[in-house]
């Protein structure tokens, strides 16, 4: 039995991806609790045993598939101005993927359940939807356009959290251009010009020496 299952082809390559394809396919269509095993194999069409040879339970296939997809990697605006940077950022097609969010929605129970077993698919999640802005401030603080000691961290999540908390409260499952501009507009850019100011005014009250 054990020669046999050597001999059996492993999943990997294209098969692989289809699988992760359709786990996190099936996590955004109905989340985390009602995912299973039997549903990825139909769609992948590939025997839930080799499946299960393969990840052991849903939870590794799960986080597999989430800690393997494409980084997205966008030209980030350079626009002289960490607001303008931010403002540009958003409007560039493919920034912020409404797929994504609904998968960051679906996990979040199992990552609430069980937060060490899925840490890795946490830390590849939150890193994903915070990195772009992270950067532009981070960049901005290297230019001395924004105070050192800036919360880029926190500042960089706002976007994220406030769109997640949309598609999960309000317009449930959905979220428009119109909105994550206003976050942008009306919450993020006035935090950045807020600490952007204190910088200027910490340099206009520096003592003069002669």
């Amino acid at each position: 039995m054990a020669d046999q299952l050597a001999k059996r082809p492993r999943i990997e390559g294209e098969r692989e991806r289809e699988i992760y394809t359709a786990a996190t396919e099936l996590l955004a269509e109905v989340g985390y609790d009602q995912l299973t095993i039997d549903a990825v194999a139909a769609r992948a069409k590939v025997s839930k045993a080799s499946i299960y040879r393969r990840w052991g339970d849903k939870a590794a296939l799960v986080d597999a598939a989430i800690e393997c997809q494409e980084v997205d990697d966008l030209t980030l605006p350079d626009t002289g101005s960490p607001v303008d940077d931010v403002v540009a950022l958003v409007a560039t097609p493919g920034f912020f993927d409404p797929d994504r969010a609904a998968i960051v929605s679906a996990l979040a129970t199992a990552v609430h359940r069980d937060p060490e077993r899925h840490d890795g698919a946490r830390r590849r999640l939150v890193d994903d939807g915070t990195k772009h802005v992270r950067e532009l401030l981070r960049r901005a603080v290297r230019r001395g356009d924004l105070v050192a000691d800036a919360d880029v961290e926190l500042l960089s999540s706002v976007i994220p959290a406030m769109v997640l908390f949309r598609m999960t409260y309000q317009t449930v499952g959905t979220f428009s251009a119109d909105y994550l501009h206003g976050v942008v507009e009306d919450i993020l850019s006035p935090a950045i010009r807020h600490q952007s100011n204190n910088e200027k005014k910490e340099h206009r009250g520096s003592p003069t020496r002669r």
